[in-house]
């Protein structure tokens, strides 16, 4: 059948559609194999490409291993908390748990006494309570030795006056029944009237007069050091109150005044054992010889008669004197228990607990002291505790991403397996903040060393090949060169293949 002119343009124009087509598709067949036959993956400097800027990075030889990573703090190392002594807690010192421990205070830190140190306080709780509502008979206030409440619930008629005996030789007959009163059978005097005996049958109750009070004195004599009575015998101590007080930053040495309590001086002295007690003429200890090696190293023994042991001489005493006055105190060759604090180190003011005009007891928290020395503290899991030892090296880094290595000094074990791990860095650390949260990266060594390049550089085919864009010696051309690829750690990878240290590789 013959084609009209129509047909046979139609027929031409899809003849040549077909062969656009198949030209189309022969070519990306072939630029397709090309891409997928890892032997045109070797570029040379003919199909090089030219012109473009990409990351590098260099071909090293070494042995990765496990990493690790913990938060810690970068802080001042060896905190000490001083605490003021006046003479009845056993030291004045307490050390943070990772230098261990100093000492310990007393639980009652409440109690007070002298500024001598030789007073002690008293504590004590009332023998009675009573729970009753009954008004109070009025007290005659003439006379203010003791004063004897009633005990008996039963209000009926209202008490005489009580009023206090002078002396202590006044006869209190015991009473048998729970609401009579009895007069009591004194001795004739001009001028007071023996207070009315008590009895009581209520069951735990004493039956025998009870006096409201405590004894002048510790041992019921005189006053003691320091206190003063008011009104009665019950005791009211001095008020202790700061005077002067270090300040934060402050640098100490040897022989400075930390803090002074109603005018008299606390110094630290260097030493490895609180202070304990009070010291004198006769005493013995190793106390002796810490505050003797203190005070001759100080300059206080001029003629060289003092002798560095465990007992304190005449000649201590001298030396202690001269001492006493260059401090402005009384020069009686003894120290009491709150003229010296001993620390380790010399060092810096962390911080304060009280200001100048701050009244304290015995136990009060008064400062902080450390070294001058910059220390970083983490914790370390159980499953951890291998990959690190003495000696070794970490990296930190501070908030504002600036690192520095530190060498292990101390390894804490826990009983539940963790431990706390001390670290003291390379070189100097400034930082503006005394506690600064900081984070910690070590890792351990994985072996025989191998080639490493980063992982960012390993490409990967289809064919599940590996390769390493490597760029050539001229800086512009760039090959790809197949490897074996094995262990990863930290972003880094060993490699097998035709590469040396040294040679640059791309790494975006």
């Amino acid at each position: 059948m013959a084609r009209t002119k129509t047909d046979q343009h139609h027929w031409t124009s899809g003849r040549r559609r077909r062969r656009v087509i198949a030209s189309v598709c022969v070519c990306g067949v072939a630029v397709g194999a090309f891409f997928v036959d890892p032997a045109n993956l070797i570029d040379d400097p003919e199909t090089a490409v030219e012109g473009t800027t990409r990351d590098t990075a260099t071909v090293t030889v070494a042995s990765l291993g496990e990493e690790f990573s913990a938060d810690g703090e970068l802080d001042y190392a060896d905190r000490i908390t001083l605490y003021y002594n006046d003479g009845t807690t056993s030291t004045g010192t307490s050390q943070a748990e990772d230098g261990g421990s100093r000492s310990t205070l007393p639980s009652d830190a409440t109690a007070v006494g002298g500024l001598d140190g030789t007073t002690e306080g008293i504590v004590f709780t009332p023998l009675v309570t009573d729970t009753a509502t009954c008004p109070e008979p009025p007290i005659d206030t003439t006379t203010t030795t003791s004063i004897i409440p009633p005990t008996t619930i039963d209000c009926g008629e209202p008490a005489p006056p009580r009023t206090t005996v002078p002396t202590p030789t006044t006869t209190t007959p015991q009473a048998t029944t729970s609401t009579a009163v009895a007069p009591a059978t004194t001795a004739p005097t001009p001028t007071t009237e023996a207070a009315p005996p008590v009895a009581s049958s209520t069951p735990g109750q004493p039956t025998g007069p009870i006096t409201r009070g405590l004894p002048t004195g510790r041992d019921g004599g005189g006053p003691s050091s320091g206190a003063v009575t008011t009104g009665g015998d019950v005791e009211v101590q001095p008020s202790l109150v700061v005077n002067e007080i270090a300040k934060v930053d402050d640098h100490y040495a040897n022989g400075d005044v930390l803090w002074r309590v109603n005018d008299e001086p606390t110094v630290v002295l260097l030493g490895d054992l609180p202070a304990y007690r009070r010291l004198e003429e006769g005493d013995e200890g190793p106390d002796v010889a810490q505050l003797k090696s203190n005070l001759v190293e100080l300059g206080y023994d001029p003629d060289g008669f003092v002798t560095i042991d465990d007992t304190y001489t005449g000649a201590t005493s001298a030396m202690v004197e001269r001492w006493q006055n260059d401090l402005g105190i009384d020069d009686t060759g003894e120290v009491a228990l709150d003229r010296v604090v001993f620390v380790p180190h010399t060092g810096r003011i962390s911080s304060v607990a009280v200001a100048i005009g701050d009244a304290v007891s015995g136990g009060t928290s008064m400062l902080t002291v450390s070294s001058r020395t910059r220390q970083v503290e983490f914790p370390l899991a159980a499953t951890d505790r291998h990959s690190l030892s003495p000696g070794d090296i970490v990296t930190v880094r501070l908030p504002d991403r600036a690192t520095f290595e530190a060498k292990v000094t101390g390894l804490v074990d826990r009983s539940d397996g963790t431990s706390t791990v001390s670290a003291t860095p390379t070189w100097r650390v400034d930082y503006p903040v005394d506690v600064v949260p900081v984070s910690i990266d070590w890792s351990v060594g994985g072996g025989a060393e191998s080639t490493v390049v980063p992982a960012t550089a390993i490409l990967r085919t289809d064919t599940r090949n590996y390769f390493v864009e490597v760029v050539a010696n001229d800086g512009i051309s760039t090959m790809l060169v197949e490897v074996t690829v094995g262990d990863t750690s930290g972003g880094l990878v060993t490699v097998t293949g035709d590469l040396t240290e040294g040679d640059t590789v791309i790494s975006p």
